[in-house]
């Protein structure tokens, strides 16, 4: 396929989309969820052709923001997107659920109660602190 969408689709392709695919097949099979891991809600932010690439990220990282001040556990999950693109499920998929446009970015952000409960946060220290000014 190389010769019809490019060097950069096939490393991305040979790198990234296949061992994905056979990790969530793979986990599938095992009778575990990987892709949204059973979540109650999930999200998916994308674009329309005009927007900028960082719009769906921008937005997607609010709903996080807002989902975890009303308590929920969120994650983003990008390995999802490259599935709906291209070709005639994805478009199925894209129309079933009223997506209007495949786009270059997108992410899912699930939403969730999360099973661990912090008590308290990492404490970190830093090596060194300089002051700008």
């Amino acid at each position: 396929m190389r010769p019809f969408w490019g060097k950069a689709n096939t490393e991305i392709m040979q790198s990234f989309i296949k061992p994905v695919f056979d990790i969530y097949v793979d986990t599938m099979n095992k009778g575990k969820n990987l892709i949204n891991y059973d979540a109650p809600l999930a999200m998916y932010f994308y674009g329309s052709p005009y927007c900028d690439p960082a719009d769906p990220i921008i937005a997607a990282t609010y709903a996080m923001l807002a989902g975890e001040s009303l308590g929920l556990g969120t994650c983003m999950i990008g390995g999802i997107h490259p599935f709906i693109q291209y070709g005639k499920k994805a478009r199925l998929f894209r129309k079933k659920y009223g997506i209007k446009y495949a786009s270059r970015e997108g992410l899912f952000v699930i939403f969730g109660y999360s099973d661990v409960r912090y008590q308290r946060g990492v404490k970190r220290t830093f090596a060194d602190i300089h002051r700008v000014g």
